[in-house]
């Protein structure tokens, strides 16, 4: 607001008014200055004037006689120590009063006070005769001897007075000099005046001024007296009325007052008129400025006459039309180079972006940054949040403030080595994993300070995942070398019934995906067979096909979730589909190694010691994987061989169970798996002494498919590829019932026991 108030406009008015006013009030200060010295000059003339009259009108008598009046009085009345300054007697005054010479003084004395009265203020006292008679203006007029001076320098001996008879003039309540009524004889004392000084030297001279109680203001004359000689032996003092004077000085106050008020208003009218009348063509030279600034390069100044401001017009002209050329120019050449520039970046195979000293991305960016960072805008972003590790965009922008800051001054081997780029890898907007270099090299501006930052980046994505394949490839190898050296330990038996295993459950998988919409109890039993199938795989070692059948898992968790089945058909093949490519890529390996281990079959002892073996080393191996201090007990009757192979997927998902919910707290776990055979069935007791299940009192026995419909076992929850989901024994109950066997749960001196009991068909013969 302040801003627009102090404008140009107002500005220049401001300069042309005080302008104006002030040559006004110099004149006028010249002028009373020089109207009071005229003034003035004229005043003392005329009291000069008078103080030279009233010395003419004296004769040479009169001047004798005064200085031998002055010279009685002072050798009669003043002591020659200077002691005493003694005054005259009223008979000495009236003597010298009745003297003839003494009135002739004295009617000269009134005679020059009452032609003061017939004089004006400017005119010569010599045509006051003429005039009208007015208040005299000398109020009061006196004569001093110099003798006394010489005694008591500065006091003088009055020797006749003539005067208005006024007693406290100025109304302070007292006589003062100026207002004392000379007598004959009275001591004068003239202490300070300078003009007295003056005037006894010979010199007319003017005292400073008095006013009296109607404040007329009065300015007494010294004028010397002197004999033949030329001696001043006395002072003619005239006390006169200075009012007419000092009534012009203030007439010519007044005058000015009104002529500076006056010259104000005019000022400020002829300000704003000038302003506006020269102002005119100047907005119109503004606003076509602005239009210029604002790339309007069309405007024209209508020029309409021949001073400067038109040639101004005429140079605004000609600049809006060379800038519009220029514009229009560089216009085309900027589109040219951005065209050249866009095609080189979108040519560059490698990512290539400028930041400025604020971190920012610039325009300049080539297409391979984009598709690196899986983002088709980056201009305008902060580099630093292209990296959602938050660690590392704080040290990315520390790094970039110490190279804006003072990379000039450290080495580009330092600043190389501190960037915190130089090997990363990131997940980018489109999820794709990258693998990125990045190179920082200054960009510096014409004053020699670092202005941008270009960023090259080198992606390694490709090389590295064509390393990594090469080393999952030989990993691969390794992995399946050292399966066929594990499978080769495993118990044919084992073995038969994981190939069979596999073929029922793509069998299953096959006959869900032909059956849609499925019902709920279908998904679990198929959610159970690949529960069983993913603990085998675990087992044997084939943890491929373990993860393939855990992603299985999660689909089919969705199904009994009660999630539209339709919806996840497709993803259901898919996983089946790859389930199936690596059981079919497996299945080669393990029939050929079924054939070499059927080329010699093992006896009955021998088989069943290597079963004990492998179901111990098992146990050691997976409480070990889970973090559990175990001891095992195993112990596997003659002749049931046979039923460990039926129930080797039972007894995988017994063990899991058991080491999944093993107690903490450092206590060590004790599993005890045997088997039992007689000539009607085969029995197969598993132990362990973990926390069972608390509903269960000690002593009692339940069957498994009650304990399941009670809802006695841990519930169903989310589990990652080691640890249960709570279908295990769903499970175990399913299978055994499927081989028309029985599965008992009880609970004896700290023992969870399970008892599968097969019928007799199961029981194998001593070879």
């Amino acid at each position: 607001m302040l801003r627009r108030f102090f404008s140009f406009r107002f500005r220049l008015g401001a300069a042309i008014f005080l302008v104006s006013f002030l040559a006004t009030l110099i004149g006028l200060v010249f002028y009373y200055h020089l109207g009071s010295k005229l003034v003035w000059k004229q005043m003392s003339d005329r009291i000069h004037d008078y103080g030279k009259f009233g010395v003419i009108l004296l004769s040479a008598e009169d001047i004798r006689y005064l200085e031998k009046l002055d010279l009685e009085l002072h050798t009669t009345k003043t002591t020659t120590a200077g002691a005493t300054l003694s005054a005259l007697t009223d008979e000495e005054k009236q003597a010298i009063l009745r003297m003839s010479s003494h009135q002739a003084v004295m009617q000269k004395l009134r005679r020059l006070r009452q032609a003061s009265s017939r004089a004006a203020v400017f005119d010569s006292p010599l045509l006051a005769i003429s005039l009208p008679d007015v208040e005299p203006q000398i109020r009061r007029v006196w004569l001093a001897g110099a003798q006394l001076h010489a005694l008591a320098p500065f006091h003088l001996r009055v020797l006749a007075s003539d005067e208005v008879q006024e007693i406290d003039r100025n109304g302070n309540g007292k006589i003062d000099p100026e207002e004392k009524i000379y007598q004959i004889g009275d001591i004068f004392n003239g202490t300070g005046e300078k003009a007295l000084q003056k005037a006894l030297s010979g010199e007319l001279a003017l005292t400073s001024g008095y006013r009296d109680q109607a404040s007329s203001v009065f300015i007494t004359g010294y004028t010397p007296v002197k004999n033949a000689a030329g001696i001043v032996i006395a002072l003619l003092i005239i006390d006169f009325s200075v009012a007419g004077e000092f009534d012009a000085l203030f007439r010519i106050k007044v005058i000015g007052y009104y002529i500076m008020v006056g010259v104000l208003l005019i000022s400020i009218a002829v300000a704003y008129a000038v302003s506006k009348l020269l102002l005119r063509p100047l907005e119109e030279i503004q606003l076509a400025a602005l239009r210029i600034g604002q790339r309007d390069f069309s405007v024209r100044i209508a020029v309409q006459s021949h001073d400067e401001l038109a040639d101004l017009a005429e140079a605004i002209n000609l600049l809006a039309h060379e800038l519009g050329e220029y514009a229009t120019h560089i216009e085309k050449r900027i589109q040219s180079r951005t065209q050249e520039i866009a095609a080189i970046l979108s040519a560059l195979d490698q990512g290539v972006l400028t930041l400025d000293r604020n971190g920012i991305i610039q325009p300049e960016f080539s297409a391979a940054t984009a598709n690196i960072f899986g983002a088709n805008e980056l201009a305008g972003q902060l580099f630093t949040t292209l990296f959602t590790d938050e660690n590392l965009g704080k040290a990315v922008a520390q790094y970039l403030e110490v190279f804006f800051r003072s990379g000039k001054d450290i080495s580009p081997t330092m600043l190389e080595r501190a960037n915190p780029l130089q090997r990363i890898t990131i997940t980018n907007l489109r999820g794709e994993k990258k693998h990125l270099r990045f190179f920082f090299r200054p960009i510096f501006s014409p004053e020699g300070e670092i202005a941008r930052l270009l960023v090259t980046i080198i992606d390694d994505t490709a090389e590295i995942q064509l390393q990594e394949k090469i080393a999952v490839a030989e990993a691969d190898k390794h992995t399946e070398f050292e399966s066929l050296i594990q499978l080769v330990r495993v118990p044919l038996p084992i073995l038969e019934e994981f190939i069979n295993q596999q073929k029922i459950f793509l069998q299953g998988g096959k006959n869900l995906l032909s059956q849609f919409p499925i019902a709920q109890a279908k998904i679990r039993d198929f959610a159970s067979q690949t529960h069983a199938l993913k603990g085998n795989a675990l087992q044997l070692g084939f943890e491929e096909l373990a993860r393939v059948l855990h992603q299985l898992e999660e689909i089919l968790v969705q199904f009994e979730s009660g999630n539209d089945p339709a919806e996840w058909r497709q993803p259901l093949a898919e996983a089946l589909k790859r389930c199936e490519s690596l059981i079919l890529s497996r299945t080669t390996l393990i029939e050929r190694i079924h054939q070499l281990l059927g080329k010699e079959q093992a006896g009955t002892q021998q088989l069943m010691r290597q079963l004990r073996d492998f179901w111990r080393q098992q146990i050691l191996r997976q409480a070990a994987e889970n973090g559990v201090a175990v001891t095992v007990a195993v112990d596997f009757a003659p002749g049931t061989q046979r039923a460990l192979q039926r129930l080797h997927s039972a007894i995988v998902q017994l063990v899991r169970n058991s080491l999944a919910h093993a107690a903490d707290g450092g206590r060590t776990l004790h599993i005890s798996l045997e088997t039992r055979k007689d000539k009607r069935q085969t029995q197969l007791i598993y132990k362990d002494d973990g926390p069972g299940f608390p509903q269960l009192p000690d002593g009692e026995t339940i069957a498994l498919h009650e304990l399941l419909q009670k809802g006695l076992t841990a519930s169903r929850k989310p589990a990652g590829l080691l640890a249960g989901r709570g279908w295990g024994l769903d499970f175990v109950a399913r299978q055994v019932t499927q081989l028309g066997g029985t599965v008992f749960v009880g609970r004896s001196g700290g023992m969870t026991i399970f008892q599968i009991t097969l019928p007799d068909n199961y029981a194998d013969t001593d070879r």
